[in-house]
Protein backbone atom coordinates (compact mmCIF):
# COMPACT_ATOMS: atom_id res chain seq x y z
CA UNK A 1 0.00 0.00 0.00
CA UNK A 2 1.68 3.20 -0.42
CA UNK A 3 1.03 6.67 0.36
CA UNK A 4 -0.85 8.00 -2.36
CA UNK A 5 -3.33 5.43 -1.61
CA UNK A 6 -3.69 6.07 1.61
CA UNK A 7 -4.15 9.74 1.11
CA UNK A 8 -6.72 9.27 -1.29
CA UNK A 9 -8.68 6.69 1.07
CA UNK A 10 -8.54 9.22 3.48
CA UNK A 11 -9.84 12.35 1.59
CA UNK A 12 -12.87 10.13 0.13
CA UNK A 13 -13.18 9.49 3.62
CA UNK A 14 -13.23 12.81 4.72
CA UNK A 15 -15.36 14.32 2.10
CA UNK A 16 -17.93 11.72 2.89
CA UNK A 17 -18.14 12.66 6.82
CA UNK A 18 -18.32 16.49 5.29
CA UNK A 19 -20.90 15.82 3.25
CA UNK A 20 -23.13 13.65 5.47
CA UNK A 21 -22.73 16.73 8.37
CA UNK A 22 -26.33 18.23 9.50
CA UNK A 23 -27.24 20.69 7.41
CA UNK A 24 -27.58 22.62 10.38
CA UNK A 25 -24.09 22.39 11.38
CA UNK A 26 -24.23 24.90 8.54
CA UNK A 27 -26.28 27.34 9.22
CA UNK A 28 -25.05 27.48 13.04
CA UNK A 29 -26.99 27.33 16.27
CA UNK A 30 -31.14 28.14 16.51
CA UNK A 31 -30.03 29.69 20.26
CA UNK A 32 -28.11 32.41 18.06
CA UNK A 33 -31.14 34.06 16.91
CA UNK A 34 -32.93 34.35 19.45
CA UNK A 35 -29.47 35.66 21.58
CA UNK A 36 -29.41 38.10 18.80
CA UNK A 37 -32.84 39.65 19.33
CA UNK A 38 -32.73 39.88 23.06
CA UNK A 39 -29.02 41.64 23.11
CA UNK A 40 -30.77 43.84 21.13
CA UNK A 41 -33.76 44.13 23.61
CA UNK A 42 -31.45 44.31 26.51
CA UNK A 43 -29.34 46.84 25.16
CA UNK A 44 -29.75 50.46 27.48
CA UNK A 45 -32.58 50.76 29.96
CA UNK A 46 -33.96 47.82 28.58
CA UNK A 47 -36.89 49.81 27.63
CA UNK A 48 -36.85 49.56 23.93
CA UNK A 49 -38.93 45.62 23.40
CA UNK A 50 -38.31 43.75 20.36
CA UNK A 51 -40.65 45.70 17.80
CA UNK A 52 -38.19 45.97 15.81
CA UNK A 53 -38.06 42.34 15.06
CA UNK A 54 -41.28 43.39 12.85
CA UNK A 55 -39.70 45.71 11.10
CA UNK A 56 -40.08 44.01 7.38
CA UNK A 57 -36.44 43.44 6.11
CA UNK A 58 -35.81 41.94 9.80
CA UNK A 59 -39.22 40.25 9.54
CA UNK A 60 -38.31 38.76 6.25
CA UNK A 61 -34.72 37.38 7.58
CA UNK A 62 -35.96 36.28 11.21
CA UNK A 63 -39.28 34.73 10.10
CA UNK A 64 -40.28 31.75 8.54
CA UNK A 65 -41.75 32.22 4.82
CA UNK A 66 -45.21 30.97 6.00
CA UNK A 67 -45.45 33.25 9.61
CA UNK A 68 -44.22 36.20 7.36
CA UNK A 69 -46.95 35.51 4.97
CA UNK A 70 -49.43 35.25 7.77
CA UNK A 71 -48.02 38.88 9.56
CA UNK A 72 -48.46 40.41 5.68
CA UNK A 73 -51.77 39.04 6.09
CA UNK A 74 -52.96 40.20 9.50
CA UNK A 75 -50.93 43.81 8.63
CA UNK A 76 -52.99 44.41 5.25
CA UNK A 77 -55.83 44.02 7.29
CA UNK A 78 -54.76 45.88 10.09
CA UNK A 79 -53.98 49.15 8.15
CA UNK A 80 -57.26 48.62 6.64
CA UNK A 81 -58.98 49.35 9.86
CA UNK A 82 -56.50 51.84 11.05
CA UNK A 83 -54.81 49.27 13.98
CA UNK A 84 -51.62 47.78 15.04
CA UNK A 85 -51.26 44.40 14.00
CA UNK A 86 -50.04 43.56 17.60
CA UNK A 87 -51.34 45.70 20.76
CA UNK A 88 -48.58 44.30 23.33
CA UNK A 89 -44.75 43.35 22.51
CA UNK A 90 -44.25 39.60 22.32
CA UNK A 91 -40.25 39.89 22.25
CA UNK A 92 -41.02 40.96 25.82
CA UNK A 93 -44.35 39.21 26.49
CA UNK A 94 -45.48 42.94 27.88
CA UNK A 95 -47.43 46.46 26.85
CA UNK A 96 -43.79 48.12 28.64
CA UNK A 97 -40.75 46.49 27.41
CA UNK A 98 -38.72 45.70 30.44
CA UNK A 99 -35.14 43.67 29.79
CA UNK A 100 -32.46 43.84 32.36
CA UNK A 101 -31.30 39.64 31.84
CA UNK A 102 -32.38 36.55 30.24
CA UNK A 103 -31.38 33.20 29.84
CA UNK A 104 -32.26 30.81 26.71
CA UNK A 105 -32.71 26.90 27.67
CA UNK A 106 -33.23 24.85 24.79
CA UNK A 107 -36.45 22.42 25.17
CA UNK A 108 -36.70 20.27 22.30
CA UNK A 109 -34.28 20.14 19.19
CA UNK A 110 -34.49 18.03 15.84
CA UNK A 111 -31.92 18.31 13.05
CA UNK A 112 -34.76 20.98 11.16
CA UNK A 113 -36.97 22.36 14.67
CA UNK A 114 -36.01 23.49 17.65
CA UNK A 115 -38.14 24.72 20.62
CA UNK A 116 -36.00 27.26 23.08
CA UNK A 117 -37.33 29.41 26.05
CA UNK A 118 -36.31 32.54 26.69
CA UNK A 119 -36.46 33.56 30.71
CA UNK A 120 -36.84 37.56 31.03
CA UNK A 121 -35.61 39.51 34.34
CA UNK A 122 -36.69 42.99 34.46
CA UNK A 123 -34.82 45.96 35.92
CA UNK A 124 -37.67 47.64 37.52
CA UNK A 125 -40.84 45.28 37.71
CA UNK A 126 -41.10 41.74 38.54
CA UNK A 127 -43.78 39.61 36.85
CA UNK A 128 -47.00 38.27 39.02
CA UNK A 129 -46.21 34.66 37.50
CA UNK A 130 -43.06 33.55 36.30
CA UNK A 131 -44.48 31.42 33.64
CA UNK A 132 -45.25 35.17 32.32
CA UNK A 133 -41.61 35.61 31.95
CA UNK A 134 -40.94 32.76 29.52
CA UNK A 135 -41.04 33.30 26.08
CA UNK A 136 -40.77 30.50 24.01
CA UNK A 137 -39.47 30.58 20.62
CA UNK A 138 -40.65 27.78 17.71
CA UNK A 139 -37.71 27.90 15.04
CA UNK A 140 -37.54 25.59 11.70
CA UNK A 141 -34.95 24.97 9.33
CA UNK A 142 -35.58 27.41 6.02
CA UNK A 143 -32.87 27.73 3.41
CA UNK A 144 -30.15 27.32 5.56
CA UNK A 145 -30.90 29.42 8.31
CA UNK A 146 -32.95 29.14 11.16
CA UNK A 147 -36.22 30.85 11.24
CA UNK A 148 -39.03 31.84 13.64
CA UNK A 149 -42.05 29.94 13.04
CA UNK A 150 -43.79 30.76 16.29
CA UNK A 151 -43.69 32.99 19.58
CA UNK A 152 -45.70 31.61 22.54
CA UNK A 153 -46.27 32.83 25.77
CA UNK A 154 -48.84 33.50 28.48
CA UNK A 155 -49.55 36.76 30.47
CA UNK A 156 -51.45 36.26 33.85
CA UNK A 157 -51.86 32.03 33.22
CA UNK A 158 -53.56 32.44 29.65
CA UNK A 159 -51.49 31.00 26.86
CA UNK A 160 -50.58 32.94 23.41
CA UNK A 161 -49.04 32.14 20.59
CA UNK A 162 -48.12 34.74 17.66
CA UNK A 163 -49.46 32.22 14.77
CA UNK A 164 -52.69 32.15 15.85
CA UNK A 165 -52.70 35.97 16.91
CA UNK A 166 -51.89 36.35 13.35
CA UNK A 167 -54.39 33.74 11.73
CA UNK A 168 -57.02 35.69 13.71
CA UNK A 169 -56.52 38.93 12.83
CA UNK A 170 -55.75 37.87 9.19
CA UNK A 171 -59.09 35.20 9.29
CA UNK A 172 -57.39 32.42 8.50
Amino acid sequence: MNMVGLSRRTFLAAVALVSSAPAMAAAGEPDAVVRAIYDRAAQGQGDEGGMFLFDEAVRRRNFSSALDALWRKAEAIAEANDEPVLDFDPVTNSQDPDVKSFTVASEARTDATALLAVTLTGRFTERARAADAVVRYVLILEDGSWRIDDLRGSVDGEAWSLREILKQRSGE
